[in-house]
């Protein structure tokens, strides 16, 4: 009832006035925990003030623990499969069932990712909209595309989703566009894990202009409250810790409303790999004097009121930081309560149906079909099909990276699973009169070759091949680019001996980076590129195959050769002789 008394809880006042009241009570060890994000940041009962956690990932559906036994999180391709859709409504749908959870997981006090509970909140990290540079990028499967206008509009749309405002005005939840800016690599030129550290991309005023700062443009410009800045330097300077980006740009020219989160320990790096901060009250300040508002780090923790007593920042500064944290809590109307119909959004059946309709409706959008010879495409339903390659049954590998398992586990908790997700091997049995399958490789990664020869029989007896190769989880990730475009394992090896058998094939590929199939893909009839398709991923791939669905997507990125890694240094922040438009190389396909 006291904190209800406090003018911040007054809806009848400005939001500014509010946030004011509200920061001016935190004292700096309050605010410094309240603009931290590594862990939640914690409550401050006196002033009734609840717990919050801003590390709510959102890339392609909300990476939340299931709610119950199926009220679990919706997954959508994964954003190049968006994009490759070209489609502004699809971005636009991503976003509003993305956020749309975000709020229903709000409601029922729903738990994120991690070992420890976090709640969910309305702020979300999406949309992520970092350009596929270097075909190798470690996290190339979380970004939309090498075209600067189609990430700005895939940006755009989603952003345009997540933010929907009700009659009450209350904003369904806010988006946090990742991670600006010029953040391209994962591994150095030394080939250094996690090398993004420290590197700092020397960007030509052209390639700003032309291909780096487009996206961000277009989506903060679109009204995205919030942004992450990226672990790298541009031109030597921090990106957590520049002013240019945060001020000059996103806030001046822009309009960014909301907070400036770093990305996990970019506050800290001003230390330990930049060198430009002697300790961490220095990179406190650095990164506050600059604009950053949010570490996702404990400098922050350890370093404001050092900061604030040897005058390298304000409390003023301190306070603004936590007033744009807050700004989008209140937007969304969180302190207001029952004053926003989001307020009654729940996890029935209906609804969540329906959002698995939208995903699967957007993955049949996005599948761009490479190659049809001989209009192998559509099969036919009384067809013998031989199903091979270690994509036949994959299932977290359709759902994709930055989700939790979306199927109760089977020891009853609600982590989740992946158990539940249907397969390709599971779809083609609903319309092929005889599937075949044989697996062609031991898994994704192996280099053994002693399964192919099983394979290949199966390819013999059937009248068509579906090939599904790609890459599974393992084979690529956050700190670490890959070393070749070949798809990893014995799988082209397979794919030349599948396809050397004559039987009419059709290669389906499940990868979240543009691997090279040139080795192979002249010597198959068919190639469809289904990127990473999410939950409900099969059954589009096989209403596609046979022609249920006859929606196709476009290439949102270019694929190249296996020797191109030798012709350019991942370091190179340039888009020289990379993607479609600077790409001196012939097409592939």
């Amino acid at each position: 009832a006291t904190a209800r008394a406090l003018p911040y809880c007054d809806a009848s006042l400005s939001t500014e006035d509010r946030l004011e009241d509200l920061a001016s009570r935190l004292n700096v060890d309050e605010l410094a925990a309240r603009i931290s994000s590594n862990v939640v940041s914690p409550a401050v009962p006196r002033l009734g003030l609840p717990a919050q956690n801003y590390r709510v990932e959102a890339v392609h559906g909300l990476q939340a623990r299931c709610l119950a036994e199926d009220a679990c999180p919706t997954y959508f391709p994964i954003p190049q499969g968006v994009a490759a859709t070209f489609d502004r409504d699809s971005f636009e749908a991503v976003g509003a069932v993305t956020a749309a959870e975000a709020r229903t997981w709000t409601n029922a006090n729903g738990l994120a990712k991690g070992d420890d509970p976090k709640p969910v909140g309305p702020s979300i990290r999406a949309p992520m909209i970092n350009l596929i540079r270097d075909p190798r990028w470690g996290r190339a499967d979380e970004a939309p595309t090498e075209d600067p206008l189609l990430a700005g509009e895939f940006g755009a749309g989603v952003t345009k989703g997540i933010q929907q405002i009700d009659a009450a005005g209350c904003l369904l939840a806010t988006a946090e566009a990742k991670h600006f800016a010029a953040y391209t690599l994962e591994t150095d030129a030394n080939g250094t894990r996690d090398g993004r550290k420290g590197y700092s991309a020397n960007v030509s005023a052209f390639d700003w202009t032309d291909s780096y700062e487009t996206a961000w443009a277009s989506t903060i410009g679109a009204g995205a409250w919030n942004y992450m800045c990226s672990y790298n330097a541009i031109n030597g300077v921090p990106a957590c810790a520049s002013t240019h980006l945060a001020d000059d740009l996103a806030r001046d020219e822009w309009g960014l409303r909301g907070f400036v989160e770093s990305d996990c320990d970019a506050v800290g790096d001003l230390v330990t790999w930049f060198g430009v901060a002697n300790d961490s009250a220095a990179a406190t300040a650095m990164a506050l004097n600059n604009g950053t508002d949010i570490d996702c780090g404990g400098t922050f923790v350890d370093g404001l009121a050092e900061a604030i007593q040897r005058n390298l920042t304000t409390l003023r500064r301190a306070r603004d930081a936590f007033k744009n944290a807050m700004r989008p809590l209140f937007a969304a109307c969180l302190f207001a309560p029952n004053a926003s119909s989001f307020d009654a959004l729940a996890a029935t059946d209906e609804v969540l149906q329906s959002h698995r309709a939208t995903a699967r409706d957007v993955a049949a959008r996005s599948f761009a079909l490479l190659k049809n010879d001989g209009d192998l495409l559509p099969l036919r339903r009384n067809s013998t099909i031989a199903l091979i390659g270690p994509a036949a049954t994959a299932q977290a590998q359709l759902v994709g990276p930055i989700t939790i398992g979306p199927c109760v586990s089977a020891n009853g908790g609600y982590k989740g699973s992946y158990s539940c997700v249907r397969t390709l091997n599971d779809s083609l049995r609903d319309y092929a009169a005889t599937v075949l399958y044989a697996p062609g490789v031991e898994n994704f990664t192996s280099p053994s070759e002693a399964l192919i020869a099983d394979a290949v029989a199966a390819a013999q007896r059937a009248d068509v091949v579906v090939l599904a190769l790609g890459a599974g989880l393992e084979t690529v990730d956050e700190k670490e680019d890959l070393t070749s475009l070949e798809l990893p394992g014995a799988q082209a090896a397979l794919a030349r001996a599948v396809a050397a058998a004559g039987t009419p094939t059709v290669a389906v590929l499940v990868m979240g980076n543009p691997y090279a199939v040139d080795s192979w893909a002249a010597n198959v009839s068919a190639v469809l590129d289904v990127f990473v398709p999410g939950t409900a991923g099969a059954d589009a791939v096989a209403a596609s195959l046979f022609g249920a669905d006859r929606r196709h997507g476009k290439l949102p990125y270019t694929l190249y050769e296996a020797a191109y890694v030798d012709d350019v240094d991942r370091a190179d922040a340039s888009f020289a002789n990379r993607g479609y438009r600077y790409y001196g190389g012939a097409p592939i396909l």
